[in-house]
């Protein structure tokens, strides 16, 4: 099995963290315009409640750079210590 393979995972979950963050990102545009959340709520996230559904999102996304940090460094010391047959 090639070593490189280890990388696939590792895209992978690039892709699902850019991506979530593309969606976070549109629905605080969302939440601004429609919901009427003040713009200054993004700076510090304090003083003011979120919607639900940008709450949601905002924990997911926050999750996503917390173990998954632990997954990359396992792949890649998995990576660098693999000896060759």
């Amino acid at each position: 099995m090639h070593q490189a393979l280890i990388f696939l995972p590792l895209f992978a979950m690039f892709l699902l963290t850019f991506f979530i963050g593309l969606w976070l990102l549109k629905l605080r545009f969302k939440a601004v315009k429609e919901n009427g959340l003040n713009l200054g709520y993004f700076l510090l996230n304090k003083g003011a409640k979120q919607p639900d559904y940008l709450a949601k999102v905002t924990n997911h996304y926050t999750n996503l750079f917390e173990l998954p940090d632990l997954f990359y460094v396992v792949c890649l010391i998995l990576y660098a210590g693999h000896k060759s047959a």
